[in-house]
């Protein structure tokens, strides 16, 4: 739990990262690195949260757009988008894709074991 109490007043937007500073050594897609996250907060507006209403999920198919699927309400009934972004090892700073993957493109789509084609790119819905 963090307690913003003793954030002075004025200062609105708060920003919570974190980075975990290993990955898996079997990344065949990305150079091993640390991973970094962050949320921002406007503590200074009083709104309710959107609430998921059900599990992410992606649909990958070689040749086509990939499709990843969230789907969330908001109690305020306020619009809200979401959108996936760069992997990040830290503050501002992208993850390294081992040739030929980048962040478009960032795993292989393999039949027998062999390369056969990267998804065109990923689409992600909005509520």
């Amino acid at each position: 739990m963090v307690d913003l109490s003793s954030v002075p007043i004025g200062f609105c937007k708060v920003a919570l990262g974190i980075s975990i500073n290993h990955s898996n050594k079997s990344l065949t897609t990305i150079i091993p690195e640390s991973f970094y996250t962050e949320c921002i907060i406007n503590k200074c507006f009083e709104n309710s949260a959107p609430t998921f209403t059900n599990d992410a999920y992606a649909l990958v198919c070689a040749s086509v757009d990939c499709l990843f699927s969230l789907d969330a309400i908001d109690p305020d009934n306020d619009s809200f988008s979401y959108s996936i972004l760069p992997c990040l090892k830290a503050k501002g700073l992208k993850i390294n894709y081992l040739m030929p993957f980048d962040v478009n493109y960032p795993f292989p789509i393999l039949e027998n074991g062999q390369l056969v084609q990267f998804p065109k790119k990923w689409n992600t819905t909005q509520v």
